[in-house]
């Protein structure tokens, strides 16, 4: 990405140039160009006298003018929010910006501002519908393309973009402009994240509110994930490994004293044969309707309700099956109010949760909450019984020969 004005970011005043004119400019919306001569109007549009400096009057009437809603409609607001631009711009301390200024901080927004997260943005900060950040996505309009949608009063969110809804064009006008001229802060992540497992199929979350400076916190949004019980990952099934998932044998003998300790879960099908993918390092106690274990052939029965793993070393080209991956983010609540419940819980999972707030500038860090802990403690993650899936308590036991070569698999053996 690159833009057309001369020079870079650093050194206050003669740094960057915003050029004049009409000349420089990209070719058009979803370029990944900055127009020096869209740059060039909006710097000119607060700086009203001319000089190439914005100085603190200057931003104050174009806050009023230009921004102003709720957030700026006194004149403390308008002026607390140019004090926190001068705080974050103005790099020679010099109660003014020049165009150097400007421009450093617009190549920073650029290259925060993807088109993926610009399409987010218009749907939570804006506060759009998501087919209006659908077009900004299908344009691939990124942080480079602000000073041209902004231009001429919006003409190319009409023209280019296809969006005639005066009052959708007017809201997108007045958050680029804040945004361009660096009003206001992202809110501050969402503090106390908590839960309250009501059932297994429902949990209430609950968090502080955010805070940000010019734009107050308008709304959050929460999503949850998913996570097979099998999937074996430390940080949702409550276990730890030691790193190391390598497995010290003594060839097709007995299994060696040093193996490692391994934890499986699963639904026992006894007409099937398995190849388990287990982690090491693991001791663990699992429900009373299912004790699982990966051995060789010298092991013996674990104890009922907990289950001691060891694994004789496979020889040839067999593998074990990978654990199932966690699913994908899903969001699950997007409003004002700082407490949800879920009622989307099912058996056979747990689950992780993260929440952010969102005011017009931006979005906060994520807060991640695991409740995994409480579902094991409430036997919610007890797996459900079916009819190929049998209360069994025993071992894996007996190698055999796997068809398509010298691998070992076990049979399930009742006890």
């Amino acid at each position: 990405p690159s833009d057309k004005s001369s020079g870079g970011g650093g050194g206050g005043g003669g740094g960057g140039r915003i050029e004049d004119g009409d000349g420089g400019g990209g070719g058009g919306i979803g370029d990944m160009t900055r127009s020096d001569s869209s740059s060039s109007r909006f710097f000119h549009s607060i700086d009203r006298d001319g000089d190439g400096i914005l100085e603190k009057p200057e931003m104050e009437s174009f806050v009023r003018e230009t921004i102003g809603g709720s957030a700026f409609d006194t004149s403390a607001e308008v002026e607390a929010g140019v004090d926190q631009v001068l705080e974050s711009l103005d790099r020679d301390h010099d109660e003014g910006l020049d165009r150097g200024d400007v421009l450093a901080y617009w190549m920073q927004l650029e290259s925060l501002l993807t088109a993926e997260e610009v399409s987010e943005w218009v749907v939570h900060s804006v506060q759009l519908p998501e087919s209006v950040g659908g077009i900004f996505l299908e344009h691939h309009v990124t942080g480079y393309d602000f000073p041209e949608l902004v231009d001429h009063n919006g003409e190319a969110i009409e023209k280019e973009l296809g969006i005639e809804k005066n009052s959708y064009r007017k809201k997108i006008l007045r958050h680029i402009n804040a945004r361009m001229l660096g009003i206001g802060t992202v809110p501050t992540p969402p503090q106390s994240f908590k839960h309250t497992l009501e059932s297994c199929s429902a949990v209430s979350l609950s968090w502080s509110k955010s805070t940000a400076k010019g734009f107050p916190v308008h709304s959050y949004r929460v999503q949850r994930r998913a996570v097979p019980l099998h999937a074996a990952s430390p940080s949702t099934a409550e276990t730890t490994t030691n790193g190391d998932d390598s497995n010290s044998g003594n060839g097709e003998g007995g299994v060696a004293a040093s193996s490692k300790v391994m934890v499986c879960d699963a639904a026992i099908d006894t007409s099937q044969t398995y190849f388990p993918a287990c982690v090491t390092g693991t001791d663990v106690s699992f429900t009373d309707e299912y004790a699982l274990a990966c051995a060789g052939e010298d092991s013996s029965v674990p104890e009922h309700g907990k289950t001691k793993i060891v694994t004789k070393p496979a020889t040839g080209n067999t593998s074990a099956p990978s654990p199932p991956k966690s699913s994908n983010w899903l969001t699950v609540y997007r409003g004002g109010d700082n407490e949800f419940v879920d009622t989307g819980l099912g058996t056979g999972n747990t689950y992780l949760y993260r929440v952010q707030g969102w005011n017009s500038v931006g979005r906060s860090e994520w807060v991640t909450l695991d409740i995994a802990r409480s579902l094991k403690k409430q036997r919610c993650t007890v797996i459900d019984k079916t009819a190929d899936s049998k209360p069994f308590s025993g071992v894996l036991n007996r190698p055999r020969r796997f068809h398509s070569g010298d691998g070992y698999g076990w049979n399930i053996v009742q006890t």
